[in-house]
């Protein structure tokens, strides 16, 4: 995630709505990628403290608990953000409970869709496209009371997955001690949600640039064939376990279950990777001496001019280092994965078809 900067030279971050240095308002514009300073022209009509031709409204989210920050260029005839108007369902809000959750949520949306955003990829919500279209439900497990038990019961557990574009994430996965009981339950090394967002989004785009394509004969050579039986493949993986040594083809043991988890899985790692690469270089964080050389304003651009083995290289070094920082204060390792030979070779043909988009 890159920083950017207030008309008063303060330094501004992605979740930033006010400049805390000067006081003025703020806000993300997707068309240049930028958190800006605002001023207030009249009510609800803000431009740019830089450029005044540059003129916007705040999405309708920024009052409740979602805070959202990103802004509608005012020549759109929108009440919403173009992240917010991916919302199909949004948690019950007469809960308490569920706007924290909620804020959670959509703070690791827009990160997920910033790095779209810079890696030029396509998004189509589902207003554009029904059928395929890109969408959101953050939802809950439906619960009630048992009259025969006496006892609150579950009659309906939200699963979270990817179905023809739309994404579902059950709520609790924003509560932490929930997140992490299932974490140790399925026996993960990993489980954010950001990571859902990035994992579930893969299998969309697995859709839009693998299934019916000429990539699609190279996908199989890599992950195998995604034509073998999904709901069965995933049974085996959660009554017997992961494959074997599946560190030696695999990115994690959820991967080895089936060709389509393997690419969401790798998927994800990669979106991973762009959001670390942009943020280290922006922080100016090298590994002896070798600092990551970002000079481009977009992560597409500076992507166009190097190799993804010299890019990969100097990420893998800057990941142990991480994880030694972590160690060192006795803390788990912040990416806590090893990738062998055939995993990079699946992670270079995910930034081949990045690139090529």
């Amino acid at each position: 995630m890159r920083t950017f900067n207030c008309t008063c030279g303060n330094t501004l971050y992605f979740d930033n709505t006010q400049c805390l240095q000067c006081g003025k308002s703020l806000g993300f514009d997707t068309s240049h990628l930028e958190v800006i300073p605002l001023l207030e022209i009249q009510e609800d009509n803000w431009h740019s403290d830089s450029n005044p031709d540059l003129k916007f409204r705040k999405c309708n989210n920024s009052q409740n608990a979602n805070r959202c920050n990103w802004l509608i260029p005012a020549n759109e005839n929108e009440s919403f953000c173009m992240a917010c108007r991916l919302n199909v369902v949004i948690p019950d809000l007469s809960k308490p409970e569920n706007e924290q959750r909620w804020r959670k949520l959509e703070n690791a949306k827009r990160r997920l869709i910033y790095t779209l955003l810079t890696l030029r990829l396509p998004i189509i919500n589902y207003h554009q496209d029904a059928d395929h279209g890109l969408g959101f439900r953050f939802m809950e497990d439906i619960k009630g009371f048992d009259m025969f038990s006496e006892e609150v019961v579950t009659y309906q557990k939200i699963m979270t997955g990817h179905n023809a574009g739309t994404i579902t994430i059950n709520i609790l996965e924003a509560d932490d001690s929930e997140r992490e009981k299932i974490r140790t339950l399925m026996n993960e090394a990993y489980r954010t949600i950001l990571g859902h967002f990035r994992h579930e989004i893969g299998h969309y785009y697995w859709d839009q640039f693998i299934a019916r394509t000429d990539k699609l004969d190279e996908f199989r050579l890599l992950f195998g064939d995604e034509r073998i039986d999904y709901e069965s493949a995933l049974s085996t993986h959660y009554q017997n376990g992961a494959q074997r040594d599946w560190q030696e083809t695999y990115i994690s043991a959820y991967a080895s279950s089936h060709p389509w988890e393997d690419w969401a899985e790798s998927w994800a790692h990669y979106l991973h990777f762009m959001d670390v690469l942009e943020t280290a270089s922006h922080h100016h964080v090298g590994i002896q001496g070798d600092e990551i050389k970002y000079t481009q304003n977009n992560l597409r651009d500076w992507l166009e001019f190097h190799s993804f083995e010299s890019i990969f290289g100097q990420l893998a070094k800057l990941m142990r280092t991480l994880n030694e920082l972590n160690r060192s204060l006795g803390f788990p390792d912040p990416y806590p994965f090893e990738h062998s030979p055939i995993v990079i070779n699946k992670l270079a043909f995910i930034h081949r078809v990045v690139m090529s988009s």
